[in-house]
């Protein structure tokens, strides 16, 4: 019995989310369209996403955005913003966005 309270106390140190914060930015909501094709194995789509920027200075954000990778995943043609175009990056599994 020892053994089994000492793996349930362990298990939530396991679990713990380490996943690095965005402080500067609070994401308020999420809108996702895709396209389908029965011709293609391609999906298209577009995402939407509402941010609040919470502190003064922030100028570029992160989301999580699977990268190409030998001929799946995402690939990114077009960042905007309040109209414009904004500059980004995609590597590693993230959308860098500088505003």
């Amino acid at each position: 019995m020892r053994s089994l309270a000492c793996l349930i106390l362990y298990v939530p140190l396991v679990l713990a989310d380490n996943y690095p914060r965005q402080t500067g930015i609070d994401a308020q909501h999420y809108i996702l369209r895709a396209t389908l094709s029965d011709d293609t194995d391609e999906i298209s789509g577009e995402a939407t996403v509402a941010l609040r920027f919470v502190k003064k200075g922030v100028k570029e954000f992160a989301l999580d955005l699977t990268s190409l990778k030998e001929g799946k995943g995402m690939a990114v043609t077009e960042v905007t913003g309040d109209g414009a175009v904004l500059q980004y990056s995609h590597a590693a599994d993230r959308l860098l966005v500088t505003r």
